[in-house]
């Protein structure tokens, strides 16, 4: 039987608990709360992990044999697979394509990293603080409390979300969609999946983490996610089956879940209560719809004239030929398909990362695993499903492991896959590294129990 840590370790030196936690809160705290960093515009963006990374490397590498041999084997198969698809693609010289290789190789450190220093004792206490920073930003953002949004969500959203953040395509209010820290709302949802999860009702809880629970729960619903309300349903199920946890707990549980959704239904209601002298629609955006509205007074004379004849039908045409157009071009069933298209015209290796092709033509795939077919082909696709999910997922069941947490995140990750991309976000892949490395903490844990046991 495959022993999952190998716990024979060449270790130089070890960490004491306050360095650990230390590691824990930077590297926690720089994912979720720290913008990314803009060194040069021909660069991507790097996060402060990423200077904090070369400092764990050593040991990480060290510490390799902590996670399971078949682990750190389908790591190197993947990269393997990513060169070779570079290769094959004639790529080689394009620099952008080996940062998925970076990116792996960074996610397979911090997994050894948080398989070794496990903080299972301080966790909490973590996670309490940075969702208070967080609930605090989210909630300034979406009001847009003191100009937050023109001054400091700027460095998490792109422009024109921002723009047009609780406004319609035309400047009059509409649903709000909460950013936050990742910029964009089906990621900010899956963040606070995340936390929803860790603050679960359980035996051991106390009022803090009820409150907890239930900031995570009004954040995602103001996210406004479809696919994340999926999740957030499907974990719920799960937890009752595998947790069987109390009625009381139950009960806790479905209240704090209506008590949220009832406080995110009446969010308009609190801004005109608390915030309407602070929520204001920033210059900026003030200036960008009267050029829209504008631009679309323009459209609509041009096609009333060419359709004088027609009547009211200029307004059908306009549409078909503008809104409609721009809509088939970003609408998932028409993007899957194009991408379906390539991906049968190269099954096994893939087009490479290619990030090019989705800037050029402005796409989103809105499907990791469509994504990864196109990228990698289906070989690609298969080694990351195993390297992400079955192995964690074999250890899991195999040792009766009780950090349900991992399989209710990973539920999180596959669910919002079919419809979004969340393993292409650095924050939330690193989130997950996390996870799987107190994963693998916590079965190593038992697995040395269990071997005292025998050796006595």
């Amino acid at each position: 039987m495959e022993k999952i840590g190998h716990l024979k370790s060449n270790l130089k030196f070890e960490l004491n608990e306050t360095t650990k936690i230390l590691i824990f809160v930077s590297v926690f705290a720089s994912v979720c709360i720290v913008p990314d960093i803009s060194i040069s515009s021909v660069l991507p963006k790097f996060q402060l992990i990423d200077f904090i990374l070369p400092f764990l490397v050593p040991f990480a590498y060290n510490n390799r044999n902590v996670v399971p041999a078949i682990f750190n084997k389908m790591a190197i198969a993947f990269v393997v697979l990513i060169l070779l698809s570079i290769i094959i693609n004639n790529r080689l010289a394009c620099y952008r394509d080996y940062f998925e290789i970076y990116k792996m190789f960074k996610l397979w450190v911090f997994a050894v990293v948080f398989c070794k220093i496990g903080v299972f004792n301080k966790i909490k206490v973590v996670l309490s603080i940075v969702l208070y920073i967080l609930f605090a930003m989210n909630l300034m953002h979406y009001f847009n409390v003191f100009y937050f949004n023109e001054y400091i969500e700027k460095f998490y959203a792109e422009d024109v979300q921002l723009l047009t953040f609780g406004y319609n395509s035309i400047g009059y209010p509409d649903t709000k969609r909460m950013l936050g820290t990742l910029g964009n709302p089906n990621n900010n949802s899956i963040l606070f999946l995340f936390f929803t999860v860790f603050f679960f009702p359980k035996s051991d809880d106390n009022k803090i983490d009820k409150f907890n629970l239930l900031l995570s729960l009004i954040a995602l619903f103001a996210c406004q996610s479809r696919t994340s309300l999926i999740a957030l349903a499907a974990i719920v199920i799960a937890f009752l089956i595998v947790e069987r946890p109390k009625i009381v707990q139950v009960i806790y549980l479905f209240s704090s879940v209506a008590i949220s959704l009832f406080i995110v239904l009446n969010l308009n209601f609190l801004q005109d209560l608390f915030f309407k002298k602070y929520s204001v629609q920033s210059v900026k955006q003030k200036s960008y719809f009267v050029k829209v509205r504008k631009d679309r007074e323009l459209k609509e004379r041009k096609v009333s004239m060419k359709n004088a004849s027609k009547g009211t039908q200029y307004l059908q045409t306009m549409l078909s030929e503008d809104i409609n157009e721009t809509n088939s071009v970003t609408s998932r069933k028409k993007i899957w398909l194009r991408l379906w298209k390539m991906i049968q015209q190269k099954p096994f290796f893939g087009h490479a990362p290619y990030k090019e092709f989705f800037y050029e033509h402005k796409l989103y795939s809105e499907n990791e695993y469509v994504l990864v077919a196109w990228r990698y082909g289906f070989i690609g696709l298969a080694l990351y499903l195993i390297y992400l999910f079955l192995i964690p997922m074999y250890y899991f069941f195999k040792w009766k492991s009780k950090f349900n947490n991992y399989l209710y995140i990973a539920i999180v990750i596959l669910i919002t896959s079919l419809t979004n991309n969340p393993i292409s976000d650095p924050r939330i892949m690193i989130l997950y590294f996390l996870v799987l490395g107190l994963l693998f903490y916590e079965i190593s844990k038992k697995e040395n129990e269990e071997k005292t046991v025998v050796d006595r």
